[in-house]
């Protein structure tokens, strides 16, 4: 049977009735690769189910990434249903990504798909990602999870976090709800002084409780200033931050730029620009080619975190420059004379940190479109370490 000569079997039905409200579903299925490959049907019925009985199905972003990276593969699937056994996982795989396409498009299911950002700590192994997934959205709905894998070290590690698996997979999918609703009596559930169920404290498998508690009493401890120190630096280092490739990629694209100003670079010397003071105030510069990239509003706030940024790397004006920036541009840094001075506990300077903070994250979130592997793990742990001194001063 060849697939994708019929996607139209793989879409979702109609629903029928509107499904529950987040707050009022009762469990959360976790869904791993393996399971799409070997059940894809049970998975449709299962989305025409969910709603009505209280199931809120969660895709994580790994498994997007793996069907993706499946979809060549010639290896037979052994899947169930109305896939016949002898087609390819790579078959399995596509019909798979346009079933989620389906779900995305009619955007009425009981489905959460998991984004970049939404984690609690990042993780290297896949298995530990999906783990990471399933903690993460517990903690978001306070419901228990049930996670639908054939993994036995994925079913190990999801069960020690206090998750529930559901391995075997019924030819009803009237009969699969119910197993998943008698596995989620298993995950650990706890009542909330609301009456709320909230998720477990968990402790990850491969991570010290008294090593992490300690790392984050270290990042608290840190001052304002040296955390500030720490993002400028990192935003303007070409190596790990891929927010300057994807600036002169978009400045690049635009032919209007190009041609009435002949080069990307003018008013400045070219990239790599060595101080973040300079990076934003290219954006500035040319913001409204870069207003199509970036978030919205961002404008503001790094108009207001520039004369602290300047402040930070011991400017008085922007270097790197070819003629004098316009009067809209011409940014005077923070009022401060000494760095000497500063504590972590002073609110002015705690404050701008966090604002900077906000400022980075909004804008490091754009740049998953152009960094690789080693820019992305990058970004994610030095983001997590300055959202751990932020809440710590909160």
């Amino acid at each position: 049977m060849v697939l994708d000569n019929d996607p139209q079997q793989l879409k979702p039905q109609a629903a029928t009735t509107t499904y529950n409200q987040p707050n009022e579903h009762q469990v959360l299925v976790v869904i791993d690769t393996n399971f799409f490959i070997d059940h894809l049907p049970l998975i449709s019925k299962l989305a025409d189910l969910a709603g009505i009985n209280g199931v809120l199905i969660v895709v994580p972003w790994v498994v997007i990434q793996e069907l993706d990276g499946l979809k060549m593969s010639s290896k037979s699937s052994g899947s169930q249903g109305w896939l016949d056994s002898s087609d390819s996982v790579g078959a399995v795989a596509r019909s798979s990504s346009r079933f989620l396409e389906c779900v995305l498009e009619q955007n009425n299911r009981p489905f959460v798909f998991q984004k970049r950002s939404e984690y609690l700590q990042y993780e290297e192994v896949n298995d530990d990602k999906i783990l990471d997934c399933c903690l993460y959205f517990s903690k978001e709905f306070g419901l228990p999870v049930v996670v639908l894998t054939k993994d036995r070290n994925l079913s190990i590690k999801v069960r020690v976090n206090g998750c529930a698996v559901c391995s075997e997979a019924s030819t009803r999918a009237e009969d699969f709800v119910l197993n998943i609703k008698a596995a989620s009596l298993k995950a650990h559930s706890y009542q909330t002084q609301e009456g709320k169920r909230s998720a477990p404290v968990v402790i990850y498998l491969d991570e010290s409780p008294l090593k992490t508690r300690l790392a984050r009493q270290s990042i608290a401890q840190r001052t304002a200033t040296s955390v500030s120190e720490d993002i400028v630096r990192y935003m303007c280092d070409t190596k790990y931050c891929a927010l300057t490739s994807l600036l002169v990629e978009r400045l690049e694209q635009n032919n209007t730029i190009l041609k009435s100003l002949g080069s990307i670079t003018t008013g400045f010397d070219p990239p790599p620009w060595r101080t973040s003071t300079v990076l934003f105030t290219v954006i500035l510069y040319h913001w409204d080619v870069l207003k199509q990239v970036l978030p919205r509003g961002i404008e503001t706030n790094i108009r207001q975190s520039l004369p602290w940024i300047m402040y930070v790397e011991e400017l008085q004006s922007c270097p790197q420059l070819k003629r004098p920036l316009p009067p809209n541009l011409r940014i005077a840094p923070y009022a401060r004379t000494s760095h000497s001075s500063q504590t972590s506990e002073d609110p002015d300077l705690v404050s701008e940190t966090k604002l900077l903070i906000q400022l980075a994250k909004r804008l490091l979130a754009q740049c998953a479109l152009v960094e690789n592997d080693v820019q992305e793990r990058q970004r994610q742990k030095l983001v997590s370490s300055w959202v751990t001194w932020q809440n710590s001063k909160d």
